[in-house]
């Protein structure tokens, strides 16, 4: 059981019944009208340059305003929700940001406050570094650990590499040294240091990161390091929503552009596994690893050259048994209530001819195995080397890392490259 300060979550509006006093740009909405308005005065072309055009000042609006609330709270961690929302405010009518985009910022504000808020009470409850440790991991280090309190992370630098393993791995007293001694050979050993989602106080998830100081070579390197995972959690309060089509709208979709049934049920079982890949969180985790390694000052090909060929970087290992699943839920999700909802989304007809012959509830698990290869090896090596080229093109384009990682934050990784092409070079 949790004990300590209790945090309750914020209800309230930060800028309840707000008139919006100027005409904010909805790029979905937008781009709906550019493409289905009259052809009047202005011609189709014509209002698809103005949408551009808006749709990249927005784009540089968001990313100037989340690294004004960034630099405000390194400089004044304490600040208010209040304060910090006034700067999205303040710039809301410039870059024309709908009421949805403001709520979320307001949103990732309220997370920051309560996150906040936590470490500051939790620091105060636990004076003592070791005591902090014990609490948060439910068992005493056997080492030093010093603890450097952020605006909103608790960073434990751990002298002890079994200290540094018990906490990677989240055990407890019970099973403790058997998993300590697993983790010693296991990619984290080459880690420096980690952002650690979970831990045994439910108020600091997400706060919570480790340094490895055998593997840090000086107090320079000691800060790249803490930056690296302070900005893991930074990043994931704006961790955009992607645009996240269902299985069900993606099996309707590729049944309705006529594929022989053969290549059809190909393309819907690799459809499936690239769901599956996105739902658990792969995706996610690469995209905050790349967005880290920018923002602690790596090149890069060497982030690249890091995700693609450093064990730590082995997602398939950390994620290997809910990748093992992933056949078994496909297979499974053919033999349940999906066919019945399919069927009944495509009616009768064409589709619905198409979507019989496919005869999809005697398709195996070996079916499915070999595009779990080609979706989590080689599709994820051609996703690395993309997501990464995409910053390559915003540095040849002129930008700074500094102005690079707020542009990504409000994307998913998969919208990158989209992101790169439309901004223009600078002057």
């Amino acid at each position: 059981m949790e004990h300590g300060p209790q945090h309750k979550a914020s209800h309230r509006e930060h800028a309840p019944g707000r008139v919006v006093s100027y005409q904010p740009f909805d790029p979905k909405a937008e781009l709906v009208q550019v493409w289905h308005a009259p052809k009047a005065a202005q011609s189709s072309k014509e209002r698809l340059v103005d949408y551009k055009e808006s749709l990249r000042q927005q784009t540089l609006g968001t990313a100037e305003t989340v690294r004004t609330l960034f630099e405000r709270v390194q400089s004044n961690p304490a600040a208010s929700a209040e304060e910090l929302l006034s700067l999205v405010e303040e710039r809301a009518p410039r870059y024309r940001f709908t009421p949805a985009q403001v709520k979320l910022f307001s949103n990732a504000i309220e997370a920051y406050e309560q996150k906040h808020e936590a470490v500051e009470a939790y620091r105060a409850l636990y004076p003592n570094d070791a005591d902090l440790y014990e609490a948060c991991f439910g068992v005493p280090p056997v080492g030093t650990v010093e603890v450097v309190k952020g605006p909103m992370t608790l960073c434990f630098r751990c002298f002890s590499t079994d200290d540094f393993h018990r906490a990677h791995r989240g055990d407890n007293a019970e099973d403790g040294e058997s998993t300590v001694a697993q983790e010693r050979t296991s990619p984290a050993s080459v880690v420096r240091g980690g952002s650690i989602p979970r831990v045994a106080i439910d108020a600091l998830a997400g706060t919570v990161i480790i340094e490895n100081t055998h593997l840090v070579e000086n107090e320079h390197d000691s800060l790249r390091t803490r930056r690296h995972e302070e900005q893991h959690q930074f990043d994931r309060l704006f961790t955009p929503l992607e645009l996240r089509e269902s299985e069900l709208e993606f099996a309707t979709r590729i049944l309705a552009q006529d594929h022989p049934p053969r290549e059809a049920l190909q393309l819907l079982l690799l459809g499936f596994v690239r769901i599956s890949r996105r739902e658990i969180g792969f995706d996610r985790i690469v995209r905050d690893e790349i967005l880290a390694h920018v923002a602690d000052g790596s090149s890069i090909v060497d982030t690249r050259d890091d995700l693609l060929q450093l064990p730590g970087y082995d997602y398939t290992i950390a994620y290997a048994k809910n990748i093992a699943t992933i056949p078994g839920q496909i297979r499974a999700l053919l033999q349940g209530e999906f066919l019945d909802e399919l069927f009944a989304a495509v009616g009768e007809g064409k589709i619905m001819d198409a979507a019989r012959a496919l005869d999809l509830q005697h398709v195996t698990e070996p079916d499915i195995e070999p595009l779990v290869v080609q979706v989590f090896v080689d599709e994820y090596r051609d996703d690395v080397v993309r997501w990464t080229q995409a910053i390559e093109a915003l540095e040849a384009k002129g930008y700074a890392k500094d102005e690079i990682l707020p542009l990504l934050y409000a994307e998913p990784a998969s919208a990158w490259q989209a992101l790169s092409r439309r901004m223009e070079p600078k002057s």
